[in-house]
Order: structure tokens, then C-alpha cells, then sequence
């Protein structure tokens, strides 16, 4: 049984404004995957994202005012690294010291193939958000 889904920000973003614009302006324009997060609305969720730290109050923000929910933890980039190594950062600092490393207690979404690989390196359930069996993974 997955107790804890990980999801990068990319999988809940189903509009990706134009990178041109500086990102309050694309917080702003953000429209999310209204279905997944309806899926995760009763599961423990980790957010983790390579989005600035500075920006943290206002993606929350966005995403609990224009889908009615909010992760139950969300990490943002503090270290200007680079999408793997964040989230490999993140998962020894925060996540394995609370939650434990049983793969069997993770269920990874992520849009960032290369961070799919390192999460299956742990041994976690590691998909796309478009993965046919994603209703079944996320309910078993």
C-alpha cells in the first residue's frame, strides 16, 4: 500500500505559460490537472518542485485557491540545484528522516524522466502522470 505519493509540480501544472514571462506572472497563469489532484485530495502528498523558494507562499497559494487543495508537505529549490540532485537533496533530508526509505510506502509522480530514474533507484513506484495504471497505483 502507497501511504506517500511524492509529486513534482510539473504533473499537477496542466498549462505551461510562456518561460519568457517571469514566474509570478506564470504563477498566476497556472491552471492545474484538476483530475489528478482530485485523485490526491484523500492521500498523504509530498510536493516536490525545482521551483525558487521564494516562490513558495504564492504556488501554494495558487494551487489551494484553484483546486480546493494543498500538499500535505512541499519542498521548493532553497539550493539553485538542478531538478535530480533537489530532489535527491530533499529526499535525504527530509523525506527518509520522517517517513523511513520502505519502497513499498512510496508512490513517485514526476515529469522529469531523469528524476523517475533516481526515484526507482531508491526502489519506489516511479511514474508519469499519463501512465495508464496510474488510477490503480494511486488507490492500491
Amino acid at each position: 500500500m502507497h501511504k506517500i505519493i511524492i509529486i513534482s509540480l510539473g504533473s499537477l501544472v496542466l498549462s505551461k505559460p510562456d518561460k519568457k514571462i517571469n514566474t509570478a506572472t506564470r504563477i498566476i497563469q497556472e491552471e492545474y490537472r484538476q483530475w489528478l489532484v482530485n485523485l490526491l485530495k484523500d492521500k498523504y502528498t509530498v510536493l516536490v518542485t525545482g521551483r525558487p523558494a521564494q516562490y513558495t507562499e504564492a504556488t501554494i497559494w495558487s494551487i489551494a485557491e484553484k483546486s480546493q487543495w494543498k500538499p500535505d508537505e512541499f519542498y521548493f529549490n532553497s539550493w539553485g540545484m538542478p531538478p535530480r540532485a533537489l530532489k535527491n537533496r530533499i529526499l535525504h533530508e527530509y523525506v527518509f528522516p520522517q517517513h523511513g526509505m520502505k519502497p513499498e510506502n512510496f508512490l513517485c509522480i514526476d515529469n522529469d524522466h531523469d528524476c523517475r530514474v533516481l526515484y526507482r533507484g531508491y526502489g519506489f513506484m516511479a511514474i508519469d502522470y499519463s501512465a495508464p495504471n496510474l488510477l490503480e497505483l494511486i488507490n492500491a
